[in-house]
């Protein structure tokens, strides 16, 4: 009969199973993770952040408080899920073989990128405070439209690669996280 061309693959991850497994590796950011894993936290991360958001809010109105208050619900499931996403983000790079480091390279883009802002808003603000009135609203909105290109030229960027196939096989980082077992593994690594 000889190797199959291809190796036996597993099903696709369960939101649930997804999201035990992004908690059972909470900081570890070796290996691979499938398109399905990194997503499936994804949602995790926005419907958590949707129901604290809502409790916080909830509270505060209930309580009289502003709005736009601190939300301590929703800041502690941000911190306690922030490792975790990071950890899996870069297991998703891992798998279409890129390293993990690519997160730090788009978190400085990201602040690098609010630099144009900063210095409309300064330009601005420093002409209203000599008295003079502020027409220098351009550089201000010029810094806004650079800055938001960025960040979405930025984010673009890493929801192409975050959708990517991963690579076939195994690959520097591990084993293919989509093919049953080690003789499968190998048996993909011959073709």
């Amino acid at each position: 009969m000889g190797t199959p061309l291809h190796p036996p693959t597993r099903p696709m991850i369960t939101f649930v199973d997804a999201i035990k497994q992004c908690l059972r590796k909470y900081g570890d950011f070796s290996g691979r993770a499938t398109r399905a894993e990194f997503w499936w936290w994804q949602v995790f991360g926005w419907i958590g952040g949707l129901i604290f958001g809502t409790v916080d809010s909830s509270i505060r109105s209930f309580a009289g408080g502003d709005s736009y208050a601190f939300s301590p619900f929703g800041s502690i499931f941000g911190l306690a899920i922030l490792l975790p996403g990071l950890a899996v983000q870069a297991r998703r790079l891992h798998d279409i073989g890129k390293t993990g480091w690519w997160i730090l390279v788009w978190a400085a883009i990201f602040i690098l990128g609010l630099i144009p802002l900063s210095v409309g808003a300064v330009i601005f603000f420093v002409d209203w405070a000599a008295g003079g009135k502020p027409d220098l609203v351009i550089p201000l909105v010029l810094g806004a439209l650079v800055t938001l290109a960025i960040l979405v030229a930025v984010a673009v960027w890493v929801i192409v690669w975050m959708v990517r196939q991963g690579q076939d096989g195994p690959n520097q980082y591990g084993p293919d996280p989509r093919v049953w077992g080690e003789e499968a593994q190998e048996s993909a690594s011959a073709i």
